[in-house]
């Protein structure tokens, strides 16, 4: 099975409704936005599935839209908080979030194609380090096989 195919496994195995991936010229529409390429993996993703709605899964997870997908820093740079380490994820784009965000992930987005996509923590409070180092997938797959290696 593919991993997009497990993916949507385990999120039916939580009830949810499987969102239609987004249009090519969606991705386009994203990437211009932000002056960034997405990764093959994530065009793959996004093609796939569009995310979850306003919901999480049983693990406690939720995948956002792409058209919610923004910059760590524009995430907690929100509801008058001031997070210590708003400016420590240059390029990094927040794409879930666990038990209403408690914690996010974000992955690397930049202007090229070829450029690993790894993911890290987002807490608002340090930076406790990456959870995927080589790529958006890899953490997908991490997700699929046992979302519980993915927790803090």
């Amino acid at each position: 099975m593919s991993l997009w195919s497990d993916l949507t496994t385990r999120w039916l195995q939580s009830d949810l409704d499987i969102r239609p991936g987004v249009s090519a010229q969606e991705i386009v529409t994203f990437e211009q936005r932000y002056s960034v390429v997405l990764p093959q993996d994530l065009v793959d993703y996004f093609s796939f599935v569009d995310g979850m709605e306003d919901t999480m899964c049983a693990d406690m997870f939720h995948f956002w839209k792409l058209e919610e997908l923004r910059p760590v820093f524009d995430v907690l740079n929100g509801d008058n908080h001031d997070y210590p380490d708003r400016d420590a994820y240059p390029n990094y784009f927040t794409f879930a979030d666990y038990m209403i965000s408690s914690w996010d992930y974000a992955v690397l987005l930049t202007n090229d194609r070829q450029q690993r996509a790894p993911v890290r923590f987002v807490t608002g409070m340090d930076r406790p380090g990456n959870v995927a180092d080589d790529s958006f997938a890899s953490f997908m797959r991490r997700y699929c096989d046992d979302p519980n290696e993915l927790l803090l």
